[in-house]
């Protein structure tokens, strides 16, 4: 089920001017997924209202992003199908699509009562994926406003609807036990996780966005580098799983996911029962198992 109705108020909120009680009352109504974002990041309605105000154009060209979005919703239906079909036995997820603060991006979360994959909802803050050619970024002297032009968003939900394949396999305490368990969380596990997100994506739509063109020109020099720190904590190393490397401007952010990708899809490809393989990728939890996904690689 796609969820829009946070991006329709949205144009009703700006064609308020956004007052601070008009913000208010759209923040008081939201959906549960909205909610579950304002709540999840701790976003207050004065929160909300700052960012705002700091790049009113940008925010302002989001209006009519909904009718944009038409024409890839059969899409991104048939994506979230054909995961069903590769994996199955994964449930159904809403996808709310959302106005939020330039922070987080897409990720699924709880929006209903319950500890599996059942209780989750993906979350697409669409001012990451929401990017035209007509977008105003005049306020991003940087230009880093958005992580995806609108094209990819298709790709964008079948990677958060494979980490919902993988909360159904994993249980989403075991599942959250990278991120909250000291140590866990290293470059090679991350990129086993995501990267088996960005197979599920690949293998249902075929798409690729910058960071997986900018891999496939610098294969060799990305693979020695990402091997030399396998081990270190993905918190420690820009430029792989979150934001850019700030010593390299010329790469794109989250090269991690490209590297995870080629990762999976050697282990995928070298595989004799792929379903199989698929199946070990999204239920991966131990380090041992990230270790074996990993070893034709790493051994590269």
């Amino acid at each position: 089920m796609l969820r829009f109705e946070d991006l329709e108020r949205f144009e009703a909120l700006i064609a308020t001017r956004s007052t601070e009680q008009a913000i208010a009352d759209y923040l008081e109504a939201a959906s549960a997924g909205l909610a579950a974002y304002l709540r999840t990041y701790r976003v207050t309605p004065a929160a909300y209202a700052e960012r705002l105000a700091e790049r009113p154009l940008f925010y302002r060209a989001l209006v009519g992003l909904r009718d944009r979005l038409r024409p890839f919703e059969p899409g991104i239906l048939q994506a979230m199908a054909r995961v069903r079909a590769l994996l199955p036995g994964t449930p159904d997820a809403p996808v709310f699509f959302l106005v939020g603060t330039l922070g987080p991006g897409a990720t699924p979360r709880e929006v209903r009562s319950g500890t599996d994959a059942a209780s989750l909802g993906i979350l697409m803050p669409v001012e990451h994926v929401g990017m035209t050619a007509e977008t105003d970024m005049s306020e991003f002297p940087e230009g880093r406003a958005g992580r995806a032009q609108i094209e990819d968003v298709v790709g964008f939900v079948a990677h958060e609807y494979g980490h919902v394949a993988q909360v159904h396999r994993q249980g989403l305490e075991q599942y959250r036990r990278l991120y909250t368990v000291p140590g866990r969380a290293t470059n090679l596990a991350m990129a086993v996780r995501e990267g088996g997100a960005e197979l599920v994506s690949w293998l249902t739509t075929a798409q690729l966005r910058e960071r997986h063109r900018y891999f496939q020109r610098h294969a060799d020099e990305l693979r020695r580098e990402f091997i030399a720190i396998a081990s270190h904590p993905a918190a420690q190393s820009r430029g792989w799983f979150s934001g850019r490397n700030e010593d390299r401007p010329d790469r794109p952010a989250q090269l991690g996911y490209a590297v995870g990708l080629d990762m999976c899809r050697r282990f995928f490809d070298m595989s004799g029962d792929r379903s199989a393989a698929l199946l070990a990728i999204v239920s991966a939890t131990e380090p041992e198992d990230f270790d074996v996904i990993a070893r034709p690689y790493l051994n590269t």
